[in-house]
């Protein structure tokens, strides 16, 4: 049995997936990066969700999580 959390987890899942189909059907080329705000509200539910599942629902790389997870600090003068 799911918990209430885990629910809304996976609602939120389904609709960012749908949020994925409709920029992947809008994208120009087919290199184009995923954009952050995506990434960032994915890696959000890899928190609630397992990371793989999460990944694999949305057909995204864990390094595609991973540059929203590590961003680069600007360089100190």
């Amino acid at each position: 049995m799911t918990s209430t959390a885990e629910q809304r987890a996976q609602q939120q899942l389904d609709a960012l997936s749908s949020r994925f189909a409709a920029w992947r059907a809008g994208k120009k080329h087919d290199k184009e990066r995923i954009p952050l705000d995506l990434l960032a509200q994915a890696r959000q539910l890899s928190g609630a969700l397992s990371t793989a599942a999460v990944c694999q629902r949305l057909g995204i790389s864990r390094d595609a999580m991973r540059r929203v997870q590590s961003p680069v600090a600007a360089p100190t003068a």
